[in-house]
C-alpha cells in the first residue's frame, strides 16, 4: 500500500466503517485482528500506523464487502487507496458474492411475503460461539413454502458473505442420495470430480477449512445426515428442507436444530 499519514488512514477506516455499516468488533473480525488494535489504528489522538498485514485484512474485508469490481474502484477511488499488486490479489480473490451460489433457483422476490421464521433461522444459520448449530432442519408439510423460505434467505448478501466460498443446492426429491452426491461433486470439484471412485470424501477434503454452505431441498426419504457432513465442522453448516420428523444424526446430534 502506498504509504499514507496517520490521520489519511484514520479517514480511510473511519469512511470504509461508515459506508459498510460495519461496528467496530465486525470490522476488526473482518480484518483479523483484536477490536483494541483497530481501534489504536482509528485513534484521532495518537494513532498507530498500520502493518502490512493489517492492510491485507483491509483489502480483504473491501473484497467481501463491495458488491463487484466497480464498487471496489469507487471504494479505492473515493479513499484515494492504491493497494500493491498482493493487496488488489487478496481484495479480487474475495470479491465473488455473485458467484457464491451455486445450483440455487431463482425467485421473484415480488412474489415472496417475508415471515419471522426467516429472521430466527439466518440468525441460527451464522451462529457462532463454542457450539453453534452445524446442520440446520427445516421441517415442515408439503406446500408450506419450505423451500421459498430458504431461497430468499441465500439471496441475502450477510449471508453469501459468511458463506464466501460456495453455497451449494442439491435437490433431493425423488432422487437417490449417489446421484445427488454426484451432483454436489461436479459443483464442487468440476470436471475433477469424474476421476474420483469416493466422490463423498473427495468433496469432504474440498470442502475442509471452506466457509461453505450444503443445503439439501426436499428430502422426502429417510437421508443419511452423518453421511451428508461434508461441510467443515467449524466454518461449514449443512441446512435440509423435509417433510420428515424423523432425520437424525449420531454424530453430531448435540449440534442439529430444528425449525418446524
Amino acid at each position: 500500500m502506498e504509504r499514507l499519514t496517520k490521520m489519511q488512514q484514520v479517514e480511510v477506516l473511519e469512511y470504509i466503517q461508515r459506508r459498510f455499516d460495519l461496528s467496530l468488533r465486525e470490522m476488526s473480525r473482518e480484518m483479523g485482528m483484536d477490536p483494541s488494535r483497530l481501534s489504536r489504528y482509528m485513534s484521532r489522538s495518537e494513532p498507530d500506523m498500520m502493518t502490512a498485514k493489517a492492510w491485507l485484512g483491509l483489502m480483504r474485508l473491501l473484497g467481501e464487502y463491495c458488491s463487484d469490481w466497480t464498487e471496489l474502484q469507487e471504494v479505492l477511488q473515493e479513499t484515494g487507496l492504491k493497494p500493491s499488486k498482493d493487496e488488489c490479489y487478496i481484495a479480487e480473490k474475495h470479491l465473488s458474492h455473485k458467484a457464491v451460489l451455486r445450483g440455487v433457483p431463482q425467485m421473484d422476490p415480488d412474489r415472496y411475503v417475508e415471515r419471522g421464521e426467516e429472521k430466527e433461522l439466518r440468525a441460527k444459520l451464522v451462529a457462532r460461539g463454542a457450539l453453534p448449530p452445524l446442520i440446520l432442519i427445516v421441517e415442515g408439510m408439503p406446500g408450506v413454502g419450505k423451500t421459498a423460505l430458504v431461497m430468499h434467505m441465500l439471496g441475502d448478501r450477510e449471508i453469501q458473505k459468511r458463506f464466501s466460498d460456495g453455497i451449494f443446492w442439491v435437490r433431493m426429491e425423488n432422487r437417490e442420495e449417489e446421484i445427488a452426491m454426484q451432483e454436489l461433486a461436479e459443483m464442487v470439484l468440476g470436471n475433477e470430480s469424474l476421476d474420483r471412485r469416493d466422490l463423498r470424501r473427495a468433496v469432504r477434503d474440498a470442502l475442509r477449512g471452506s466457509r461453505s454452505l450444503v443445503v439439501l431441498d426436499g428430502a422426502e426419504e429417510r437421508i443419511d445426515l452423518d453421511w451428508w457432513m461434508v461441510v467443515d465442522s467449524f466454518e461449514g453448516r449443512l441446512m435440509v428442507t423435509t417433510r420428515r420428523r424423523d432425520l437424525r444424526s449420531r454424530d453430531w446430534e448435540r449440534r442439529v436444530w430444528r425449525k418446524e
